[in-house]
């Protein structure tokens, strides 16, 4: 018995099931949990050691270098990057999607022990780093106060944000940065030292091992068990200013001022021209995120209410909760909507209330049950789930609407409703079988290969969920269908729609002239003339622009200062200021919502939010283009938009190219004479280089010949400047409340100019003090801030900013310019990882486009039993196309990403109507009408049902198209846009097109029949 059969005849067990379905999926929604993106572990490593006050060139000999080398040696490793600076090293390891990152970081952490003791025995800690979807924080937010600096305020703000938000339920962590606890601090003074010779070193010791409590074991007494403590941690500062260091009665307070308090910050930050500190929230993993949003956000208001908190804000930049909550928005209004416009489109051709109703019942009864079937496998609502779905609601119907028609149509011949429900969805059964399998089965070559790379492995659950939908669509379409039309609908006559009979008048007299009496020239002229002259007008007029990017959201725009001199943070502050005061003045003109700065030694930036979350790219450049207007030239410095990967440039796209060699002084040489090259191409804006914006450092050359006379090492000299300039950190202090950091170093005061450098006192000699001056020489130089290598190798880049409309123009041109420059043996040259991702997308989308349409083939030759009638289906794609460049044109969208997915999404949908009516021109022919015949029956039966599926799902991707709906920051109209012009185009080609080739596939077959007859009788 078939399924549909059986929904008929036992309508009970039917309805039973169909309930319980509703039930698990209605109870399902309310314990989905809610989050960002599915729980995933990125395939990466990072590898980070903290090593402050040092520079750059220093940590990549020593720290660098021998880290890469030892994790070069694991296994499916697919690139290494680094970045050495003057306070940290960070090496960055990138593994194939797919491995198990938890044995992997066992394996890093193996690799870095072997190497441990080849590092400066001053690093304090190594840390193995990995990234999960659940350490992106679900808010971030600024405190600012006006007319007040809050860096001192630690204990303040931790006690009235930070403890209040880390006790909300639900929340994993609470970060914050731009201002630290208080810690203790031993400033050494220079003039002190030299009076005292005091010795260093031996103060460093003594205070490392003045503070330590340890536990010395047990003791028994009397039958009693005693555990036993050797307590020498430091009580009070009192204890560290009193501590004698030497034989003379030398004490710590008569070299050195011991300070507690908040250290000094080396950086700030502005929030619409008030200083700030920034916070962000992380969540527990498996925490619904909206629940804990909406929780932080309570939590918020009553901290900006509270009076000790007067005159200080909590400003939210980020949160996650908008982001799912906006999709949730979209996906209900696309719903309703789709709904809206399917009983709209239904009752235009059926006339009846009931048969609306009923196949708009498939809408949420197949979003229900796929909630349920993503609770029951651990998944949760995500964008991404969320993305499925509101892709999959103008498919939901399809098939509900082929199986009810059919029925419909039973039914108004005189048919009993139980028969005609029968025979009805009997007659489509295949076909919409065949329809789904093809929609889904796009979807196969990106869930198989998810573990390929990144946009797979979100591709593959947006694929899954919607697969998912459609099969409980399919199973509505042959249960409850049949089942309510076998109840509740009466035969009776219904009168058509005048146009509908109309327009099907003359599409049948168009297939007469095409199909039947001209397939030739229509298969091999009209049609081919047709998508080539479409194709070839769209490139020569340049309607159809190629951009990865289009659709994305874009609401701020970011403007970087490139200073020409080493500068503090004090003085970066300055030009920070200026550009604020020129935005304040300029805030409704540009229609500025915030203005956010961040800025440090050498190092600034600014970020302008807008009030317009939707921005065109047309929009972006006049601000951009206004901007550069305002902002006034200022001497020492650069403005530049955009940040190092190109984002929030203002609609403008990065251009970069990285450079690759062992010589670093080389390769600026190269990279100056690139940028020179790159700035003579005309279409480049803010062209630099990664070096270019170095810093001032000063090398100490010792001389050998005199420090070997007073046995003075490097490695002496090494340590003395560490302790002193640098600064070592000591065992940890306990106050009342808390341990805090504990360090040694030299009063900020002496650590201002190249004389007490100088003057620092590195051994002695007869009682005489032997000072740094005395034994080495000091060069003035200028080195990198930051030394990048990839690959093992030094890498330099030279970027420059765009217009979007001119991206394969200006790759031409910028690799012209790279070939055009002789590199010597060992140097190389390479795209952006940007543009090679880019790159790297179309070509999966490409690679993933031709997979699905194997599957689909596959799929319909099995289930047509035939290979040539699904080639006949599948030769109409390619010209399904021309819709699709028609409506990008028109529209003036570029073809994207997500246009790209529509495209693959496209394929599973174009085949369907096909499917449908091949069919049924098959079971025409079977029941031995002629061929023409055949296909005018089928045509004219299918004419309605191929029209309604088209509109309901063009109409419900409407909303989509012209709205705001965005999944993250990537928008739907690219997408829906697609999809409505190639399923638009694919209608009118199905209808008209198709029954031409499957005419000359018959003539070609019956031809090939004949020969072969003939051939056998000889």
């Amino acid at each position: 018995m078939r399924l549909y059969e059986f929904a008929v005849k036992k309508p009970v067990i039917v309805s039973m099931g169909l309930i319980t379905l509703l039930l698990i999926g209605a109870i399902s929604v309310s314990k989905l949990p809610i989050e960002f993106l599915p729980r995933m572990d990125y395939p990466f490593i990072g590898v980070y050691v903290p090593y402050p006050n040092s520079i750059p060139s220093h940590v990549e000999r020593k720290i660098t270098k021998p880290i890469e080398e030892v994790v070069s040696t694991l296994g499916d490793v697919k690139r290494i990057r680094s970045w050495s600076s003057p306070d940290d090293v960070f090496v960055g390891i990138l593994f194939n999607w797919g491995e198990d990152i938890s044995v992997l970081r066992l394996e890093v952490k193996e690799k870095i022990d072997q190497i441990r003791s080849e590092l400066p025995d001053d690093i304090e800690t190594i840390q193995i780093l990995t990234f999960n979807s659940d350490d992106i924080p679900i808010m971030v937010g600024r405190i600012s106060a006006k007319g007040k600096d809050l860096s001192g305020s630690y204990d303040l703000l931790e006690r009235m944000i930070i403890n209040p938000l880390k006790r909300i339920e639900g929340v994993g962590n609470v970060g914050i940065d731009g201002i630290e606890p208080k810690e203790v601090s031993v400033y050494l003074r220079l003039d002190r030292l030299k009076a005292h010779r005091a010795d260093v070193g031996g103060l460093f010791r003594l205070l490392q091992s003045a503070n330590l409590t340890t536990s010395a074991g047990e003791l028994t007494s009397r039958g009693l068990r005693y555990h036993v403590r050797s307590v020498g941690s430091f009580s009070s500062l009192e204890e560290v200013e009193n501590m004698v260091i030497n034989q003379e009665g030398l004490r710590v307070k008569d070299i050195a001022d011991v300070y507690y308090g908040e250290p000094e910050i080396q950086y700030g930050r502005h929030l619409n021209r008030e200083k700030a500190i920034a916070f962000w929230v992380q969540k527990s993993s498996g925490a619904n995120t909206v629940d804990v949003c909406r929780r932080v956000h309570a939590v918020l208001d009553r901290v900006n209410k509270d009076p000790a908190m007067e005159g200080i804000n909590v400003l939210l930049f980020f949160d996650q909760s908008d982001q799912i909550l906006n999709s949730i928005r979209g996906l209900r209004q696309a719903g309703l909507i789709g709904a809206l416009f399917a009983i709209m489109v239904l009752y235009f051709f059926l006339r009846r209330w009931t048969t609306t109703l009923i196949v708009a019942i498939a809408i949420p009864f197949s979003i229900l049950c796929t909630s349920g079937f993503l609770f029951f496998t651990g998944r949760s609502l995500n964008i991404l789930t969320m993305m499925g779905l509101m892709l999959g609601v103008g498919l939901l119907v399809d098939n509900a609407i082929v199986v009810l028609e059919s029925i419909f149509r039973h039914q108004t011949k005189g048919e009993e409703s139980i028969a005609a429900s029968v025979v009805g969805s009997k007659e489509v059964a295949r076909a919409v079988v065949a329809a789904t399998l093809t929609s889904i089965i796009v979807f196969a070559p990106v869930i198989i290969t998810s573990d390929s790379t990144g946009l797979l492995t979100y591709l593959s659950t947006v694929g899954i969920t919607i697969s998912v939908a459609l099969i409980f669509s399919l199973l509505v379409s042959l249960t409850l269908i049949p089942f309510l039309t076998s109840r509740i609908l009466k035969p009776k006559e219904v009168k058509s729609s005048a146009i509908l009979s109309r327009i099907q008048r003359r599409y049948i007299r168009a297939l007469r002239w095409t199909a039947l009496k001209r397939p030739f020239v229509t298969g091999f002229v009209i049609v081919p003339l047709i998508f080539v002259g479409t194709i070839f007008g769209a490139q020569a007029t340049k309607l159809l622009r190629f951009s990865i990017e289009e659709g994305l959201v874009i609401e701020n725009i970011y403007i970087a200062y490139d200073f020409t001199d080493n500068l503090s943070y004090h003085e970066t502050e300055k030009y920070v200021s200026r550009v604020e005061e020129t935005l304040a003045a300029n805030l409704e003109e540009l229609g500025i919502r915030d203005v956010y700065s961040y800025y440090a030694d050498n190092d600034a930036a600014t970020t302008i939010y807008f009030e317009d979350k939707y921005l065109t790219k047309n929009k972006l450049k006049e601000k951009r283009k206004k901007l550069r207007e305002i902002i006034p030239p200022m001497a020492g410095v650069a403005l530049r938009f955009g940040d190092e990967e190109g984002q929030s440039s203002g609609g403008a796209q990065l251009m970069r190219v990285t450079l690759f060699g062992e010589d670093g002084d080389y390769l600026e040489e190269i990279a100056d004479e690139v940028k020179r090259r790159f700035e003579l191409l005309g279409d480049l804006e803010d062209v630099r280089t990664s070096i270019e914006t170095g810093r001032e450092e000063i090398k100490v050359s010792l001389n050998r010949e005199l420090a070997s006379r007073h046995a003075i090492t490097p490695e002496t000299i090494g340590a003395i400047m560490n302790l002193t300039f640098r600064g070592v950190p000591l065992r940890r202090f306990q106050t009342k409340e808390r341990e805090v950091p504990m360090t040694i170093t030299l009063d900020p005061e002496d650590r201002v100019g190249i004389y007490n450098l100088r003057n620092l006192t590195v051994g002695m000699s007869d009682g005489k003090e032997i000072t740094l001056g005395a034994v080495a020489n000091f060069i003035e130089t200028k080195s990198p801030t930051v030394i990048t290598r990839q690959h093992q190798k030094t890498a330099v880049s030279v970027q420059g900013l765009y217009d979007d409309e001119k991206s394969k123009d200006i790759q031409d041109r910028v690799k012209a310019v790279m070939e055009s420059i002789q590199l010597p043996l060992g140097y190389s040259w390479a795209f952006g990882d940007r543009i090679i991702e880019q790159q790297q997308q179309a070509n999966e989308m490409a690679i993933n486009a031709l997979l699905a349409l194997i599957c689909v083939y596959m799929v319909m030759a099995a289930l047509f039993e035939s290979l040539l009638h699904p080639l006949v289906i599948m030769g109409c794609l390619p010209f399904a196309s021309f819709g699709v460049v028609v409506m990008l044109a028109a529209t003036k969208t570029a073809m994207g990403l997500m246009a790209m997915i529509g495209l693959v999404i496209l394929i599973g949908i174009v085949v369907n109507n096909g499917i449908v009516l091949i069919d049924h021109i098959n079971n025409f022919r079977k029941k031995g009408l002629p061929l023409n015949e055949a296909i005018i029956e089928g045509g004219k039966e299918r004419f309605r049902p191929i029209l309604m599926t088209a509109a309901t799902t063009v109409l419900g991707l409407t909303p989509l198209a012209v709205g705001s709906a965005h999944v993250a920051d990537a928008q739907y109209y690219p997408l829906a846009r697609a999809v409505m012009g190639g399923l638009i185009s694919s209608t009118v080609l199905t209808l008209l097109v198709l029954p031409t080739y499957y005419v000359i596939a018959d003539r070609f077959l019956g031809r090939l029949k004949r020969i072969w007859a003939r051939s056998k009788a000889k």
